[in-house]
């Protein structure tokens, strides 16, 4: 798999769909809420922090 796992060894951690689908929403939800937190807390605003770091970067969000 693209991801470097074996069906098998997401199996073992996530027994059905909606587990592997459930923790991967609590993971961006995570992400988001940092995201957020980084914005809003930028010196220059969040709208041009934004406009600044919205490119892709191969951040944790970018590749969740």
């Amino acid at each position: 798999m693209a991801a470097g796992v074996s069906k098998g060894g997401l199996l073992y951690h996530f027994p059905h769909r909606q587990a592997l689908v459930d923790a991967m929403l609590v993971k961006l939800e995570t992400l988001a809420a940092e995201d957020l937190e980084r914005l809003t807390a930028s010196p220059r605003g969040a709208a041009r922090e934004f406009l600044a770091t919205s490119l892709y970067e191969d951040s944790a969000l970018d590749r969740a």
